[in-house]
């Protein structure tokens, strides 16, 4: 039944708007007819009807009726009763707006603005509805819709901004069973997602629409949209990329405002950073939690990726900063004041009146106001509210977490606007919430650091900012603290347990004492359990900062990430960047940027690391260093342009960041060890902290032997030409900065700190120590005694690496061992010094006893002798005090030089055997360090090693002549005008003369030579003779000037004089007397006291550089040492004698004499020990020159192929197994051995081989003339075996003698070398086709021939072969597309082959099956086939690949078979080239084996085959292809072959068998460098039985070694280059993986 009369019903649906218009006034007629009667069913029925029927018929006339009637009826209605009518009436209407007829859609936004002038806050119950029509027709194409849609619009903006706080919800909904109370009926909470998923529009007119209605809720009181920011943010910074202005530049105003609100709410609780110190947030937010009642907060939000916490869960979470949230306490007061009884409707009259009143104000205080003055004022209305609700204690947070989690993604746009937004936030964020921000420091530096370099002034200088300012929160936070390595809760019962069992073992009534280990555990686990939080994952922005290095970003990037990394580093040292993790390899390829800066702050940023890494080596180096300083001459190594560019500066700022002595001492060393590593160090280290019995060797070891087991080691290293030309030339660059470099100018002054007599020959004065150690006024009274003096040992020769007690608390260098800061000298000891009032009194009572002694000629006044006594006693206690004093200032001024010449020669120790690599640097070391003698010695070395005389040489020792007349060698110039004693420079410099050419600086010397006043002319005289002749000159003015002499001195250089004067004997009486009176008045032995005056008078001729060394006193002071001059000058004082001198010429003399052998015992070290570095360069050369074997090899393989110098009949590309043509005849074209060698050939194109355009236009002719001969000798007319005919006369002609037929591997070998070859030519598939096919047919006969042509049966080399071409044969005929049925027969055949292959298995793979005919004497079926089999047809990971277990139990066996067979076998070194090289086993065919090469009585050992071992452990090695770092697990087949050949190796080589008892795993780097060992045996073994002249035969005699059989056999040439080739392949393999490793990290995701 209808409500609407039939006519008015007619009328609604009209086309014509006039009669429509009149039907909904009568319409509305009767809704006020049924108001007035009450009638509200009526009402019902007739918005029912009018919504079913009419706004939603399918008529478009209808539709519009029905619109614009619910219209009429809400006009009808009025304010006060529309509300319950409201859901029937709104909902068609929101569904209008996406009709499809524009009219219809331009109704609907009428009849909704007309529902809305009268609902008002009412229809906010449907506003996400109307908000989403809204915005699609704000956007329609219609202008008369878009006008509607826009009055619409500006009319629900007034009601929701002025009632969106206010109204509440009275109708019932689903939501309501689960809340509480009424609840207001616009919603952010239900609106903000509508909102966030309409923000992904890209129209401009949609985007304006979402634009104002965020300025619009965001100004209205109550709502607090800013809490709701996170929710839009991405959608509304991405409206900056629009193409529209006004898109751009309302987004822009926004953003701006949004901010700036933000800034006020911070700002009103005084939350900003830059009013309080950073960390304030925290505490002040978790005194707003507890202000906050739980009922106050918001429903819960996940939490954002950045790992802040959502509002709802936490006030004051450090992912939030709190700003005032007075949302829900002003909702609470509009409910108290609204919800009254007594309304039919739900509203109190009065508030229905008051809120009347409250629009129409409002409307009348709109009138001629812009939005614009509208929206402000509200804006100020809400900062008043949330001051005074702020001053009440409520909050609302922000999640500022989650803003960075949206903005950080936005900093990488391409869109400059966007990126300069986000970097504008996220610099005000750093200020408004410091806490938050350090959270998210990973995620910032990744993203912020790269716009560093942004070509745009203005962002790059905002992300210069915000990077400052994360780098100043972070550096202020608090670092983590370091964790126990056991979890929190194990430890402490640990803890606890360990406590109570030293309680328990203490007993009742004793105290246990706890470990200092469980102290230190306990300290740690109490630090975790009080441990904050931390502030971030240091792990993590590490790992952001290296990922940007990996994308090769630009220098400012660089350089900002570094300091980054050395500001992280510096608060985690033990979390980030350690020794163990994979950041090495990054920072080490960064010292090859291009940039200066980032070069210095990585080396800075590596010795830091250095600073605070644990593991030291035995010589107590620290295992980081040494690992760096390898790796950093490994690159230099491999990359020369960075060696001649950067090596000095990457040096000389080591020097600055590290102490340079222990940086030249490690390069030294790291020069000397196989591939400059220190690996070995590590796992030494790793496997037993407790087991350094195995001390290396030091550079300094007095024993010849060891020196000689060292050569030895380092020529196992196998240390190639090309390594130690490196050395040379790093060593030379290390020269010139140890020589020029400022850096280096303590280095240089240590080195000239060498005395030889204090180093070889001191003594021990142990009773001086005790009489010093006795007297309290000593300064060194108290003091150690294990600090007496003592001559060098092994124990205090070294020096601790690292000074510092903590490894926590490093010092900021990192040094080789501490030496006494220098201050500047003086003669006599200062008055201000304790001693010195010692001994000043004491000369005073001395004096004043000396005045009471009677004079000659005069009688004593007589003395009670009680009172004698006591005055003898006082002088003697005076003079005791007075000699001991003496004696304690000389043994000290002779420990610390002692102690720096001790160290002075060390340096030089380590640094001589890495600079006889460059025999100028050597020289060069010499002369700066005073070494006379040893450069003197060398130059006459030079002469004897021929290779060390090169052009190179002679450039460098130019330059040195020019680097002496610099100022670096000025005292060596001045040292000169004293011949006499530095004879031995004088020899050296003129030996230097004679080896340089007539050049410049030849000039140059000879002129500076010519001044140098030689008594006897310019011949040479050994340092004796020079001595004797330059004494008696000495002699006179000495004379001369004790006559001029008036007072008593000491002449200390007589001391280091070793030629007897006039008055010797006198010297030595008095010398005598000296040390007797000071030995009577200290009680000191006599003898002691001589050597420590002697000891004096070396210093005092050899005056030290730092003479005057501050040592502390007993209070704590320090004062300075006198010169030795000084320290003679009081003994001569305390003497009292008129002796003119106090010498031991005689004594000095002797000792002189021991102190010169001993230097010369010294020297002869030294010297000895760069003739065995250099022997490495003989060694190296003779490897060097093994490279022409495999280039002759090459060349007599071409030479086998036709056409054939002496044979024109040859037919061009046959392939003769051997020229010989009698004992044996091997001049035919064998069809296995033309493909092998052709495949050789194809291999070596395909590797990049050749030095040459000619060589490889050689190769590629020999291929198509092989092509050319196959085709020939497939036509041929078919013989009884086909195909498989084993071999052709080398002029094309078919053999038709008797031999071992049908061998139907030669045709599947064949085809693979033309499938190979097929990559590189085209029209070869018939070629293939017509070997596969016969393949394909004949694989399963049992009467083939094998390898050797003795044997029928079905053979494992025949079948793999047969395998591997049917597969590749398949492949291509697929890709050629020209046979698949062909290809699917291929395939069939292999799977058939394969089954049957497994058949070949035993404890070894056997050689043969189904035995038909044939030798039978082969019981063992062992046979090296079947390493061949591998080698030719296997790929890594296949059946029986190199690395198979099958295969390695094969070539074990046969290994252990052949060890005792041949004599040859028995000798198991060579000597190469002067050299004596270890060798493998020389292996045969098989052992049942009785061919020999002529005929059939002994079989002996074959060059092909022992080759293919060769080859067979270098693709082993290559077959473990990975991290050279990481771990590989080990077969135990494969350790049985390791520890089978580890008796050839050398114990360093086998080394690694050791890590193998103990468990199956090592690195990839040491299993490859000991198979890398193995092959090299067995290239040995094939050299040394190669002739001179580089032959290669079939064999080798069995008891000679000589070769035997076909000479030039080209098998034989061919495996030699496999295995030569596969080797280089290995080594570039290890090469490419040791640079690999260092961007490792950063290729992963």
């Amino acid at each position: 039944m209808t409500v609407i009369p039939l006519a008015l019903a007619k009328a609604l649906s009209d086309k014509l708007y006039d009669k429509q218009r009149a039907a909904t006034h009568k319409v509305e007629r009767l809704v006020l007819d049924a108001l007035d009667n009450d009638d509200e069913q009526l009402i019902y029925e007739l918005i029912a009807e009018l919504a079913t029927d009419y706004a939603t018929s399918e008529k478009e006339a209808s539709r519009i009726g029905g619109l614009v009637s619910l219209a009429a009826t809400a006009v009808a209605l009025t304010h006060i009763n529309i509300r319950p009518f409201l859901p029937q009436m709104v909902p068609p209407m929101v569904s209008a707006l996406s009709d499809g007829e524009s009219k219809v859609r331009y109704f609907a936004c009428e009849s909704l603005y007309n529902v809305a002038k009268v609902s008002r806050g009412h229809l906010l119950r449907w506003f996400n509805d109307i908000f989403d029509g809204l915005a699609r027709v704000t956007s329609d194409s219609v202008k008369t819709v878009k006008d509607g849609a826009d009055y619409l619009d500006r009319l629900v903006k007034d009601i929701v901004a002025e009632q969106a706080a206010t109204c509440l919800d009275w109708y019932d909904s689903e939501e309501d069973e689960e809340r509480e109370g009424p609840r207001l009926a616009f919603g952010l909470d239900r609106f903000v997602p509508l909102l966030a998923e309409r923000m992904h529009t890209y129209k401009p007119s949609t985007r304006v629409y979402l634009i104002e209605w965020i300025r619009v809720l965001d100004s209205v009181p109550g709502l607090d949209l800013i809490t709701y920011l996170p929710e839009f943010l991405d959608g509304l910074v991405r409206f900056l990329s629009d193409p529209n202005d006004d898109v751009r530049n309302k987004t822009q105003s926004l953003l701006g405002e949004l901010l700036a609100e933000i800034r006020e709410c911070v700002d009103m609780q005084g939350l900003s950073d830059d009013d309080i110190p950073y960390g304030r947030v925290r505490s002040l937010t978790a005194g707003a939690e507890a202000g906050t009642s739980p009922a106050s907060r918001r429903p819960s939000r996940a939490p954002s990726a950045a790992g802040s916490i959502p509002t709802s869960a936490r006030l004051g979470a450090p992912a939030t900063a709190a700003v005032t949230q007075h949302h829900h306490h002003y909702q609470q007061q509009q409910q108290q004041q609204q919800q009254r009884p007594g309304s039919r409707l739900g509203l109190a009259p009065e508030a229905v009146s008051r809120s009347t009143v409250s629009l129409m104000t409002s409307a009348l205080a709109g009138q001629g106001m812009s939005e614009e003055l509208r929206m402000a004022a509200r804006r100020k209305r809400i900062r008043a509210e949330r001051q005074a609700l702020v001053n009440g204690g409520l909050l609302v947070t922000i999640d500022f977490g989650r803003c960075v989690d949206i903005l950080v993604p936005h900093l990488e746009s391409n869109d400059q606007e966007i990126q300069g937004l986000a970097l504008g936030w996220i610099y005000q964020f750093t200020w408004l919430c410091p806490e938050v921000m350090v959270r998210c420091v990973p995620r910032l530096v990744n993203a912020v650091l790269p716009s560093v370099s942004h070509p745009l002034p203005a962002l790059r200088h905002t992300a210069e900012d915000v990077s400052h300012r994360l780098y100043d929160l972070v550096a202020e936070a608090e670092g983590p603290r370091r964790r126990p390595s056991r979890p929190l809760g194990a430890a402490v019962a640990a803890a606890a347990a360990a406590a109570a069992a030293a309680a328990a073992a203490a007993g009742p009534g004793n105290l246990a004492v706890a470990s200092d280990d469980d102290v230190s555990e306990t300290e740690a686990i109490g630090c975790e359990a009080a441990a904050i939080e931390e502030p971030f994952n240091y792990e993590q922005a590490a790992t952001a900062v290296m990922e940007l290095f990996a994308k090769n970003v630009h220098e400012p990037t660089k350089v900002a990430g570094m300091r980054w990394l050395l500001l992280l580093h510096g608060k985690a040292p033990w979390r980030i960047l350690t020794p163990e993790d994979m950041s090495f390899p990054v920072l080490l390829k960064m010292l090859s940027d291009g940039s200066e800066q980032v070069v210095k702050l990585d080396l800075e940023l590596f010795a830091q690391i250095s600073l605070y890494s644990q593991g030291e080596s035995a010589a107590g180096e620290p295992l980081y260093l040494l690992r760096f300083l390898g790796s950093l001459l490994q690159m230099f190594a491999t990359d020369r342009v960075l060696l001649e560019t950067r090596a000095a500066l990457m040096v000389r700022q080591l020097c600055v960041v590290l102490d340079p002595h222990l940086v030249f001492c490690l390069f030294a060393r790291l020069l000397t060890m196989p591939r400059f590593s220190a690996e070995n160090e590590y796992e030494s280290n790793g496997d037993d902290d407790n087991d350094n019995d195995d001390d290396d060797d030091d550079d300094d070891d007095d024993d010849d032997d060891d020196d000689d087991d060292d050569d030895d080691d380092d020529g196992e290293a196998e240390d190639g030409l090309a390594d130690l030309e490196f050395i040379s030339v790093m060593v030379q660059h290390l020269s010139w900065i140890l020589v020029t470099a400022p850096e280096t100018e303590g280095l240089r002054l240590l080195l000239r700190e060498y005395n030889a007599g204090l180093v070889l020959n001191v003594p021990v004065l142990s009773s001086i120590r005790d009489a010093v150690a006795k007297d309290p006024s000593s300064s060194l009274a108290g003091r150690s005694r294990g600090a007496s003096l003592s001559p060098p040992s092994a124990e205090t020769d070294a020096s601790p690496a690292v000074v510092g007690d903590s490894p926590l608390q490093r010092p900021t260098k990192l040094a080789k061992a501490p030496i006494a800061p220098a201050v500047r000298p003086s003669g006599r000891v200062p008055p201000a010094s304790s001693s010195s009032a010692v001994s000043r009194s004491s000369r005073n009572s001395a004096a004043d006893a000396a005045a009471d002694k009677p004079r000659p000629g005069r009688l004593a006044p007589p003395h009670p002798p009680q009172r004698q006594q006591r005055r003898q006693a006082a002088e003697l206690a005076v003079l005791g005090v007075r000699g001991r004093s003496i004696l304690a200032t000389g043994l000290q001024r002779v420990e610390l030089s002692v102690e720096r010449s001790r160290m002075s020669h060390e340096l030089f120790s380590s640094l001589f055997r890495a600079w006889s690599h460059n025999p100028a640097a050597c020289l060069t070391l010499c002369l700066l360090s005073q070494h006379y003698l040893v450069g003197s010695q060398l130059i006459s070395v030079f002469g004897t090693l021929t290779h060390d005389l090169t052009v190179s040489f002679l450039v460098q020792l130019d330059k040195l002549v020019q680097l002496i007349e610099s100022p670096v060698f000025t005292y060596l110039r001045l040292q000169l005008l004293d011949p006499a004693r530095y004879p031995e420079l004088v020899r050296a410099l003129y030996g230097l003369l004679m080896m340089l050419p007539q050049s410049s600086a030849f000039a140059i010397l000879r002129n500076r030579l010519s001044t140098i006043a030689m008594p006897g002319g310019m011949q040479f005289l050994s340092r004796e003779a020079l001595g004797q002749a330059v004494g008696d000159q000495q002699q006179q003015q000495q004379q001369q000037q004790q006559q001029q002499q008036q007072q008593v001195h000491y002449h200390y250089h007589q001391w280091g004089s070793s030629q007897p004067t006039a008055d010797a004997g006198e010297s030595s009486c008095a010398g005598a007397a000296a040390a007797g009176l000071l030995s009577g008045a200290t009680g000191v032995a006599e003898t002691e006291i001589a050597e420590l005056l002697r000891l004096l008078g070396v210093l005092a001729l050899h005056p030290s550089l730092a003479p005057a060394v501050a040592v502390g006193d007993s209070n704590g002071g320090g004062r300075p040492v006198p010169s030795a001059a000084g320290i003679l000058q009081l003994v001569a004082e305390f003497q009292q004698t008129d002796s003119s001198n106090v010498t031991s010429g005689e004594d000095g003399g002797r000792a002189l004499a021991a102190e010169d052998v001993a230097a010369a015992a010294d020297a002869a070290r030294f010297v000895e020990e760069y003739r065995l570095v250099r022997r490495k360069y003989a060694r190296a050369l003779a490897a060097h020159h093994s490279v022409t074997l495999n280039q002759f090899a090459r060349s007599r393989i071409l030479a086998n192929i036709a056409p054939i110098a002496g044979d024109p009949s040859a037919m061009a590309g046959a392939v003769c197994a051997s020229p010989s043509r009698s004992r044996p005849d091997y001049y035919y074209a064998w069809t296995r051995d033309s493909a092998l060698v052709m495949g050789e050939i194809l291999s070596w194109l395909e590797h990049g081989g050749g030095n040459n355009s000619t060589d490889r236009r050689r190769w590629e002719i020999a291929l198509d003339s092989y092509v050319g001969f196959t085709r020939h000798v497939q036509a041929l007319e078919r013989s009884r075996f086909g195909l498989g005919e084993a071999k052709f006369h080398m002029n094309g002609t078919a053999f038709t003698g008797s031999w071992c037929n049908a061998q139907t591997d030669g045709p599947a070998i064949r085809a693979l070398t033309l499938i190979r070859l097929a990559e590189r030519r085209v029209g070869l598939w018939r070629t293939i086709k017509t070997d596969l096919d016969y393949i394909e047919g004949v694989w399963w006969q049992n009467t083939n021939c094998d390898i050797w042509e003795e044997s029928r049966g079905l053979h494992f080399y025949t079948l793999m072969a047969q395998h591997r071409a049917l597969l590749m044969g398949a492949d291509l005929a697929r890709r050629v597309g020209d046979d698949l049925v062909a290809s699917e027969r291929y395939l069939r055949a292999a799977d058939e082959i394969g089954t049957l292959l497994s058949r070949f298995n035993r404890s070894f793979v056997v050689a043969t099956i189904e035995w038909s005919g044939g030798l039978g004497s082969k019981v063992s079926n062992l046979d090296t086939q079947v390493l061949l089999a591998s080698l030719h047809f296997t790929e890594a990971g296949d059946r029986y690949s190199v690395e198979s277990s099958e295969i390695i139990s094969t070539v074990l066996a046969i290994l252990r078979r052949f060890e005792s067979m041949y004599n040859i076998n028995r000798v198991s070194f060579t000597d190469i080239y002067g050299v004596s090289v270890p060798m493998g086993v020389a292996v045969g065919r098989y052992p049942e084996d009785v061919y020999n090469g002529v005929g059939t009585l002994r079989g002996n050992p074959w060059s092909l085959v022992t080759s293919a071992l060769a080859e067979y452990h270098y693709r082993l090695a290559l077959a473990f292809f990975a991290d050279p770092g990481s771990l590989v697990v080990v077969s135990s087949e494969l350790i049985a072959l390791l520890k089978w050949t580890a008796p050839y190796l050398r114990d360093s080589d086998a080394g690694i068998l050791g890590l193998l008892q103990r468990q199956n795993a090592m690195s990839v780097r040491s299993l490859q460098s000991y198979l890398l060992a193995v092959g090299d045996l067995y290239m040995a073994r094939a050299a040394c039985h190669t002739a001179r002249d580089h032959t290669m035969n079939e064999q080798w005699n069995r008891d000679t070694g000589f070769g035997q059989g076909a000479i030039h056999l080209t098998w034989s040439y061919a495996a030699h280059t496999a295995a030569a080739r596969a080797r280089g392949q290995l080594v570039s393999a290890m090469n490419s993986l040791l640079e690999g490793s260092l961007n490792h990290n950063s290729q992963e995701p």
